[in-house]
């Protein structure tokens, strides 16, 4: 900006100067356009850069609602899982393809997190493997014949795999809500590390 301003001046003194044999009226009109044109440049480039910083922003604003709207969704996936695998007697054939192809969507969901949230990427992957492992527990429980030791001990893997995603799907939640209002996130394997006693002091309070 400075330099502009200096580059102002001296076209206008040397315009001053050419000027002043030919009328002072018309070298006063010249100079006046020429300062009037050089403003009119630089506002332009500042309105352009202006309209740059608001297309940014908004572009910001964009992908926050799409990570926003991931979240959610990953989170309705995981807890219709959790809901229809809450009862104890065995899955129909719809409820059981609903919770393949929920499993199948929320990892496209998780990769897609992955690319616009990578530091809640780890997360939304504990989230999508503890959604595989328990629809896979509940179709082996389901499997197996009402009564037998086997059911009883695949039962237990399906309860306790529940149980795992829905810790999981918690601790999503909390790290989400961090990270949407620009606060810290819980590293990956604390986490884990949390969680995995959790389950094992569960297992133990069971007396399993």
């Amino acid at each position: 900006m400075a330099g502009e301003i200096a580059q102002d001046v001296a076209v206008t003194l040397t315009l001053i100067g050419a000027a002043m044999g030919a009328g002072g009226a018309i070298a006063s009109q010249v100079i006046a356009g020429v300062i009037t044109d050089r403003r009119e440049q630089r506002r332009s480039r500042e309105e352009a850069e202006r309209w740059k910083l608001e297309a940014d922003a908004k572009r910001r604003d964009r992908q926050l609602d799409r990570k926003i709207e991931l979240f959610a969704q990953l989170l309705s996936e995981t807890q219709n899982v959790l809901n229809s695998t809450q009862m104890y007697g065995n899955l129909n054939q719809e409820t059981a393809e609903s919770l393949v192809a929920a499993s199948w969507q929320v990892l496209a969901i998780t990769e897609e997190i992955g690319i616009l949230a990578p530091e809640l990427h780890e997360y939304a992957q504990s989230v999508a493997k503890a959604t595989g492992n328990t629809v896979k527990a509940f179709r082996l429980r389901d499997a197996l014949p009402l009564g037998t030791k086997k059911r009883r001990a695949a039962a237990h893997q399906a309860t306790r795999a529940h149980e795992g995603l829905h810790s999981w799907a918690d601790l999503f939640r909390q790290e989400a809500r961090s990270y949407v209002i620009h606060g810290p996130v819980t590293p990956h394997n604390d986490a884990d590390a949390a969680l995995t006693a959790s389950l094992e002091a569960w297992d133990k309070k069971l007396g399993l």
